[in-house]
């Protein structure tokens, strides 16, 4: 299972957070996931709110559905992701379900490789040194092939 960093002092305490119903956290928690698992900086490709919020596990036609409907907008109005439209299908309304959405979450990729863990940086420094290491061989060979064709 690919994993990937997710900030909970900042989800508890972030001002756009609070904002968020339980419902629309849900939905953002989703989002993150789709980002992840679609391996495209934070873009998530071709997909539709009621889906998302059926991943969230809001309930098609309860009171809740009916207030989580329109989550990105709000969220795009947060400054949260940014939305183009990719598929309208027999002119259709953003209130109609066929409406598929390219949403890009903001910050996404930037805060996956930002704040390494201590692993993390030990794996980047040991990568350094053996590609460090990996140069002076090479350069060692060179001079040395140099020299022997002297």
């Amino acid at each position: 299972m690919k994993w990937f960093k997710f900030y909970g002092q900042d989800f508890l305490t972030d001002s756009k957070m609070s904002l968020l119903t339980v419902e629309e956290k849900m939905c953002w928690i989703v989002l993150m996931c789709l980002a992840n698992s679609e391996d495209k900086g934070g873009i998530i490709l071709f997909v539709n709110e009621e889906e998302i919020m059926k991943q969230a596990g809001i309930e098609d036609g309860t009171p809740m559905w009916l207030d989580t409907k329109g989550f990105l907008e709000k969220f795009e109005e947060l400054n949260m992701v940014e939305i183009s439209v990719t598929k309208v299908t027999g002119g259709v309304t953003k209130s109609n379900k066929a409406l598929r959405y390219d949403v890009k979450l903001m910050n996404f990729n930037k805060r996956q490789t930002e704040n390494l863990s201590n692993a993390e940086r030990q794996k980047k420094h040991r990568e350094k040194l053996k590609q460090a290491k990996l140069r002076s061989n090479n350069s060692n060979t060179t001079q040395s092939n140099d020299s022997n064709a002297r």
